[in-house]
């Protein structure tokens, strides 16, 4: 019976260990979890600050860009000379080639406006 008892008491001083290792083993388990997810966190930070920086960056080499095209947008152009539109020359009616021929007058031509347009005039004008 004493042999019982002792085995008893090893028994649970056993089972008390096995409990305190386990209780430990959970505790280091724990720990390393938070601690991965610690050095993940801190990489997505990194890795957010990177980009916020590349982001800023071409933010200012894009407003650069633009600065400098605004500013030659608003000098003031030079007005590009247009080329000189060709004067009509009156034309000679070859009266000075032609042998006087005498011919009969015709009715005067009809007159014409400035854009092209006949004129008729009424009947109790003419």
């Amino acid at each position: 019976m004493e042999q019982q008892v002792e085995q008893e008491k090893l028994d649970k001083a056993k089972r008390k260990q096995e409990k305190e290792y386990a209780k430990i083993q959970k505790q280091l388990e724990l720990e390393q979890r938070c601690d991965e997810r610690e050095r993940l966190k801190k990489e997505r930070e990194k890795e957010k600050e990177k980009k916020a920086a590349e982001k800023q960056h071409q933010k200012a080499e894009k407003e650069a860009t633009k600065s400098g095209q605004a500013t030659q947008q608003l000098k003031r152009k030079a007005p590009q000379s247009v080329p000189p539109k060709n004067k009509r020359q009156k034309q000679s009616r070859g009266s000075a080639l032609k042998v006087a021929v005498p011919e009969a007058a015709p009715s005067s031509p009809p007159r014409i406006t400035s854009w092209g347009r006949n004129i008729t005039l009424p009947s109790k004008f003419l």
